[in-house]
């Protein structure tokens, strides 16, 4: 036993608590190196006294490695939803016949999925391009006869074909127009099959094959090995035959949300061939897509782009909210999201798209062809399937596939392709900035299958404006179905906001129209979506918004515990709660505050358009409850929870400085950049202007008492941040000139003469309804008598 002992200190027993245990029972006293730990740090102590300084350097951080993976390891089975734990799949769920049916086996689990993938795989071949006379002309790959008359406009569609059929195949032309000149190199070069695997991670999961990340990393470090790859690479490429291998993928199935096992609600995870996804991103997930920016190919309206993200489709969507209610112009919003959009691509469409953008053919039929008759293993918590599921006979396998590298970027590429066509109609919300007088437009958010359609033009009656709703979203979603795709009603739903005006001259918005609001289905029959009032918030790109500019449901919405999406305040008291049960010592309940609960919370906070009270109260209670299990005094004085530790406060972070921080990032990021958000944060900003009646940026005005004059937005929202925390903007921004010599600005006068509350009120509404601003504007030409001209009395 003592020299089993012995060997723990020489580190050359894989169990030593077993032997511990075992002396322990045979009354042997523990030696003083007695843990792992211990252990180690003799080491470290005999390599510092031998000077041994590498040595010791290494001991160090394999010290500090294993803490930290140690510490991560308890904060994630204790703040993960499950527990640390895989969420591989050994169960699913299916609705039969309005029953919910469970399988467990192995067998059940497999078959399932493979139905609900052989089916998924299928949809795309609703596509018009699919079927009829286009079908037979254009094949599955678009490399005839008829495909290269349709890239050089020479083509005359058939009369079967509809008329957005007509216009999305014109508008591809146009493209392989505009982009003749520009053509994706297939010439891969040893420096970036060695600089694109440098940046991969080992651990990453691929390869049905085997020949995993791992391969190609090691024979990236080699001058010869990366020179045969790259030049492997160039050889498929250019000769447009994949290998065999690339025709064999591994579909992995992830639960979305813990503990929800529908089968139509999981994760299913397409891993390909390691080389295969590396030459799919290389030729079209960056050489396809850096070549369409250089020709300015992508709209304005797609967000999942290079130096963009969610939010920025969010601030979109609530500046042009904040707009219609400053303005009170009506306003349709639209949500129209794609179902399994990158499943539901029709290959012939894909293959059109991608040689107008500039690649080859070859290149194409590598990337599809390796799809069309792929066989896909499933692996699940059971482990990787013996059988496989591939296309029928007489049938391809369609779409893109989840994991493909590919997949992003030509999903953006075919959206760019329908927001043209859309946008041509004339379909999209109009607005014009009320003192630079300058007309924009916007037609929507594109962030991947979330779409958002705008409708708003100042020249339309409430019931021209509807119309206007009802056919965008037809055309929409008519032409979501020429690539092979479709909106999903219970997930779409729209607005209809519209006002009006009560005797005390407050304004209210008007009821949901009892109308409705249908999108058109691949087979051509139509499907009602909800209507909701401006209240209603729905997630959208991961914040939850209502178009009236509240934000109650994002900040303390209800909600469950394996809900996908949680307010903040759900989120924090559930972080609490697990906190509590954890038992984690300080420094690491510190670690997750800070690195897991406020890294979640963030996301968004720059969008909201909620006042300093609204967020004081979200987090009021959440400090007082959580500061025992950081190891500080619960009852400390509610000044120092939130101050900076350099100052000797706890340093608890504030939500209503964080949103602050966020709002002023984005706002010094867009503000007049040449973009949707950059003008309609002008445009807010110019109506914000002219409704309190200041001569400069309203910004830099005191907001008490010039607030109250405000129509609530995220702007009015900002601006109470920068006065609250004493934050000056230094801005180029043009100032009224006064029209006539000792002119006064009405509402700076109104304020010297300490007007205040209704009073000041009242007298606002009043100088709005005349459009005024200036004490001339209200005077006749010689200055001594008020316009009657504007309902003016002496």
């Amino acid at each position: 036993m003592f020299k089993r002992m012995i060997d723990i200190l020489d580190g050359t027993v894989r169990n030593p608590g077993v032997i511990r245990k075992q002396a322990r029972k045979l009354g042997i006293v523990a030696p003083k190196m007695w843990t792992y730990d211990e252990c180690v740090y003799g080491r470290l102590l005999e390599a510092e006294a031998t000077e041994d300084k590498e040595r010791a350097r290494a001991i160090r951080t394999m010290m500090t490695r294993e803490e930290s993976s140690s510490m991560w390891s308890s904060l994630s089975y204790t703040f993960n939803d499950n527990g640390g734990r895989s969420n591989a799949v050994t169960r699913v769920e299916r609705i039969e016949n309005g029953v919910t049916v469970e399988y467990t086996e192995q067998s059940e689990v497999e078959r399932v999925v493979r139905e609900m993938t052989q089916n998924r795989f299928t949809l795309a071949d609703s596509s018009p391009l699919c079927s009829g006379l286009l079908g037979e002309q254009l094949g599955y790959l678009a490399n005839t006869e008829v495909a290269e008359q349709i890239l050089t406009g020479k083509f005359i569609a058939p009369e079967e074909a509809s008329n957005a059929t007509v216009l999305v195949l014109e508008e591809i032309s146009r493209i392989a127009g505009v982009m003749k000149a520009g053509k994706v190199s297939l010439s891969v070069s040893p420096e970036e099959f060695t600089q694109y695997w440098k940046k991969m991670k080992e651990r990453t999961s691929s390869s049905y094959s085997k020949a995993h990340f791992g391969h190609y990393k090691a024979a990236a470090m080699y001058k010869q090995y990366a020179q045969f790859f790259a030049a492997k690479l160039s050889l498929i490429a250019q000769s447009g035959t994949p290998p065999s291998r690339w025709g064999t993928g591994m579909t992995v199935l992830l639960e979305k949300i813990a503990g929800l096992a529908l089968v139509n609600k999981l994760r299913a995870i397409l891993l390909f061939e390691a080389d295969s996804n590396m030459f799919n991103r290389l030729i079209f997930g960056d050489r396809m897509m850096e070549l369409a920016r250089e020709y300015g190919m992508i709209p304005q309206e797609q967000y999942a782009e290079k130096q963009s993200d969610g939010q920025d489709g969010t601030f979109v969507k609530r500046l042009l909210t904040d707009l219609s209610r400053q303005m009170k112009i009506p306003l349709g919003i639209v949500s129209a999201d794609a179902e399994t959009c990158y499943d539901r691509i029709a290959h012939v469409f894909a293959s059109l798209v991608f040689q107008a953008f500039g690649v080859f053919i070859t290149a194409v039929m590598v990337m599809l062809g390796s799809i069309q008759h792929m066989k896909f293993y499933l692996r699940t918590g059971f482990g990787e399937s013996k059988e496989y599921m591939t296309a029928l006979l007489g049938m391809i396998i369609q779409g893109l596939c989840q994991g493909n590298a590919a997949a992003p970027a030509g999903w953006s590429l075919i959206s760019a392709v329908l927001i043209n066509v859309y946008k041509s109609f004339g379909h999209g919300a109009h607005f014009t900035t009320p003192i630079s007088r300058k007309d924009h437009s916007t037609a929507g958010v594109l962030y991947v299958d979330d779409v958002d359609l705008f409708s708003m033009n100042s020249r339309l009656v409430t019931e021209e404006l509807w119309d206007e709703v009802v056919d965008s979203t037809a055309s929409w979603t008519e032409l979501l179905t020429i690539p092979g795709g479709s909106g999903k009603a219970d997930k779409c739903f729209g607005y209809f906001i519209d006002y009006e005006w009560l005797e005390d001259g407050s304004w209210r918005y008007t009821q949901v129209p009892d109308k409705t609001l249908n999108i058109v289905l691949p087979d051509g029959s139509v499907e009602g979506i909800a209507l909701l009032p401006a209240s209603a918030a729905r997630v959208t790109l991961g914040v939850s918004a209502a178009p009236d500019g509240r934000d109650s449901q994002h900040l303390h919405g209800e909600g469950k515990a394996r809900d996908k999406w949680k307010s903040i305040a759900t989120r924090a008291s559930l972080w609490a709660t697990r906190l509590k049960n954890g038992h984690l010592p300080p420094k690491f309940a510190w670690v997750s505050y800070r690195l897991q609960l406020w890294s979640s919370l963030r996301y968004g906070l720059g969008t909201l358009a909620a006042p300093l009270s609204d967020l004081g109260e979200v987090t009021k209670n959440f400090a007082y409850n959580v500061l025992s299990y950081l190891g500080v005094n619960q009852n400390i004085a509610a000044g120092y929870r939130y101050l900076h530790s350099t100052f000797g406060g706890v340093g608890l972070i504030s939500l209503s400085a964080e949103v602050t921080i966020g709002r002023l990032n984005m706002f010094l990021q867009h503000w007049d950049m040449p973009n949707p958000i950059g003008r309609l944060l002008r445009a807010s900003l110019e109506t914000l202007q002219l409704e309190i009646g200041c001569t400069g940026n309203p910004l830099m005005e005191p907001f008490d008492p010039m607030g109250q004059l405000a129509t609530r937005c995220w702007m009015t929202s900002f601006w109470e941040g920068i006065c609250a925390f004493g934050l000056q903007l230094q801005m180029d921004y043009p100032e009224l000139q006064m029209p006539r010599e000792n002119d006064r600005c009405i509402m700076t006068l109104a304020i010297q003469m300490q007007y205040r509350g209704d009073d000041l009120r009242s007298v606002n509404r009043c100088r709005i309804s005349s459009c005024c601003i200036f004490l001339s504007d209200m005077a006749s030409a010689n200055g001594r008598a008020l316009d009657q001209t504007r309902g003016l009395q002496n």
